[in-house]
């Protein structure tokens, strides 16, 4: 803007001084200016001005698109056996259930005021689905006093079920003497073990002695 503006300055001059003289009346002749100066200035102001516009307004010549630099792709080494990484191994867990630690432990017969001598049929033994058969238990008065019409034994579970559930003894039973109590089971329609719990009472309605009795049907 600068130089546009000095421009049309040196051209205002020259016209001014183009008038000047032919307006002016003759007197003293006044010294001359030196053309090829003032040439010399106009084609520098107007080199200015060109390059000024130049600037402002670029040709699609001018521009120049930016040089493409090629991309470098450089290998890379494949990894060896030192640089493998360790994989901790890995033991999948079973799906199984364990199996089950559960132990039947059938009781123990208590050795105190009464005592279960013997039994018939033995424990495990085998009998037919819905055979007919007796059960015979001896317990031997093992205490300081005679038993009287108060004691019995009864039962108090289990999967084999007798009969009877419950047996008075029939008679005084001495100190060291025995008592024999039949029961009468029929053996159940399912195979496999089965088991029938019982106790002895004595007058007074404590338990003083318990036992079982294990069969197998087949």
């Amino acid at each position: 803007m600068k130089n546009k503006y000095l421009f049309y300055t040196v051209l205002m001059f020259i016209f001014t001084l183009t008038i000047t003289a032919c307006t002016t009346p003759q007197q003293a002749p006044a010294p001359t200016m030196d053309m090829s100066i003032i040439r010399t200035e106009v084609a520098i102001a107007m080199r200015e001005v060109g390059t000024q516009e130049a600037l402002a307004n670029p040709t699609v010549e001018s521009i120049q698109p930016p040089t493409n630099t090629p991309w470098v792709i450089t290998a890379t080494a494949e990894p060896t056996s030192a640089d493998a990484v360790a994989i901790p191994s890995f033991t999948p867990m079973s799906t199984k259930k364990p199996a089950s630690s559960y132990t039947y432990v059938a009781p123990t017969a208590t050795w105190g005021p009464a005592r279960l001598t013997k039994q018939t049929p033995y424990d495990n033994t085998t009998f037919s689905p819905g055979e007919s058969f007796d059960a015979v238990f001896t317990i031997l008065n093992n205490s300081t006093k005679n038993w009287t019409m108060g004691y019995y034994i009864r039962f108090v579970g289990g999967d084999l079920e007798p009969q009877q559930t419950q047996i008075m003894i029939s008679d005084l039973v001495d100190r060291g003497r025995t008592i024999d109590f039949t029961v009468d089971y029929v053996a159940p329609g399912q195979g496999g073990k089965h088991t029938s719990y019982w106790e002895m009472v004595d007058n007074n309605g404590a338990a003083i002695l318990s036992f079982w009795l294990i069969i197998n049907v087949e």
